[in-house]
């Protein structure tokens, strides 16, 4: 949905349209982690990745850091092995990494890169890519396979994209992703 039908359901729900821009304007500026940005490095210790995970948190949200920054998670994190009803890898791997999440831009994923277990923020996957498309949120355009296409792309012609989103690939030597929104707004690249 574009930016003038939201504000359009936003004032028939009663909103101020001021409110409505000021809430949107915020959302945009709100700090995020970029594609490819590595939180921890390979590292398989749970204490290890919390502490880089809150570290990511602090940097981001301060307010959420200090939510999520509990007392059994301070236990833990100074070295008391012995919580009875903390779960380490349960709260870093099913709520933490949802955390995260919601710091990731769109068509991106918070977990560890599938080449070397590097934590951080990257492009989702095939699988992932697949999925959106049949959803049709999301038009995939591989420069290898429709040259033309991604040549108009790059150059701001978005007349053939019907989805809110395209993602473009780029096999040459210099592989890269990236994601446009259907405006021409280069979103992320990676």
């Amino acid at each position: 949905m574009n930016a003038a039908l939201h504000l359009a359901a936003a004032v028939l729900e009663g909103e101020d349209p001021k409110e409505f821009l000021k809430r949107m304007s915020a959302a945009a500026s709100k700090p995020h982690l970029e594609p490819g940005e590595e939180v921890c490095h390979a590292t398989g210790i749970t204490r290890d990745l919390l502490r880089s995970c809150f570290e990511a948190l602090k940097n981001l949200d301060p307010a959420t850091y200090q939510e999520e920054l509990n007392d059994e998670v301070q236990s833990y994190l100074g070295g008391n092995e012995n919580l009875e009803d903390f779960d380490p890898e349960w709260y870093l791997f099913e709520h933490l990494y949802s955390v995260l999440q919601k710091y990731c831009p769109p068509f991106t994923y918070f977990g560890n890169l599938e080449a070397d277990g590097t934590l951080g923020c990257w492009p989702i996957g095939s699988d992932g890519i697949e999925e959106a498309v049949d959803r049709g949120d999301l038009t995939f355009v591989n420069e290898g396979q429709e040259p033309e296409r991604y040549a108009a792309i790059l150059n701001g012609d978005f007349s053939t994209i019907q989805t809110p989103y395209v993602m473009v690939k780029s096999p040459g030597a210099t592989y890269s992703i990236a994601l446009f929104a259907k405006t021409g707004k280069k979103i992320w690249e990676w």
